[in-house]
């Protein structure tokens, strides 16, 4: 059972952070499953779901709005979690 998570910080926009994964991920085989967004007023949160053989990645990426000027300096959060794909569950086509 390989499971492996990663805490990264970055001063770079969400939208910049989701656009870097969603063009690198595809090189390293995997496929993306799903990406959602959710924003409140401060807070803007994009989930990338990405599978390959064997493998599920999860990368959540929350950090400041655009519009939350208030929170200035304040850094993007990547969160990259990799785990087994469950027994019986099928790679989406």
């Amino acid at each position: 059972d390989e499971r492996a998570m990663v805490l990264l910080l970055t001063a770079d926009p969400v939208g910049e952070v989701a656009a870097y994964y969603r063009e690198s991920m595809p090189g390293g085989g995997w496929q993306l499953v799903e990406e959602t967004e959710s924003s409140g007023d401060q807070v803007t949160v994009k989930t990338l779901n990405y599978s390959k053989p064997g493998r599920l990645c999860t990368l959540r990426i929350e950090g400041p709005t655009p519009e939350s000027g208030a929170l200035e300096g304040r850094k993007t959060i990547i969160t990259v979690s990799i785990t087994p794909t469950p027994p019986g569950s099928r790679r989406p086509s």
